[in-house]
């Protein structure tokens, strides 16, 4: 995966665009969307696994919603940082669309 650009930024984190080389099968490219939580490191451990405990929820909750009308997640990474993979809305998110 790699991340492309910065879509935006709220109070707990930060949303990317992204692209998923061989997703979902070999020769595809995905646009997707990747969510990283803001890991405060100078907040202590407490308020990290505090952030971590959210990360985890939000990625269990996705992963049990089906809908045409609600985002897809398509998968979690761990490895240096928690990200959250999901779909790609082109035309930005409900809450700008609204205003």
């Amino acid at each position: 995966m790699k991340l492309v650009r910065q879509l935006g930024e709220g109070e707990f984190g930060s949303v990317y665009l992204g692209v998923c080389d061989q997703f979902p099968a070999p020769g595809d490219v995905t646009t997707v969307a990747v969510k990283a939580p803001k890991l405060l490191a100078a907040s202590g451990l407490a308020a990290y696994d505090e952030i971590l405990r959210d990360f985890e929820r939000e990625a269990e909750l996705l992963d049990g919603l089906r809908h045409e009308n609600i985002i897809s997640l398509y998968g979690i990474s761990i490895d240096e940082a928690p990200l959250l993979i999901l779909e790609f809305m082109e035309n930005g998110d409900l809450n700008k669309f609204l205003r």
